[in-house]
């Protein structure tokens, strides 16, 4: 079922994997104070990043529920 009737679930999955890629992107130039969790391809790459959930916190505004796989 589309989450709208102007985008179907395969666009609203394309339009969260590129917000998510643009994320990782930024994460990986900033800097952590935890490097255990750093991430960048010598550490935590993008492909070892899975979104679990997704969460409507309210006014157009959601949460991202997301594991590492060690």
């Amino acid at each position: 079922m589309p989450a709208s009737p102007a985008i179907s679930r395969g666009q609203l999955g394309a339009s969260i994997a590129m917000q998510f890629w643009s994320f990782v992107g930024q994460a990986e130039k900033s800097p952590t104070t935890n490097p255990q969790w750093q991430i960048g391809q010598k550490t935590i790459p993008f492909e070892k990043i899975f979104l679990v959930a997704l969460y409507s916190i309210g006014d157009g505004i959601w949460q991202a529920d997301v594991a590492v796989d060690f």
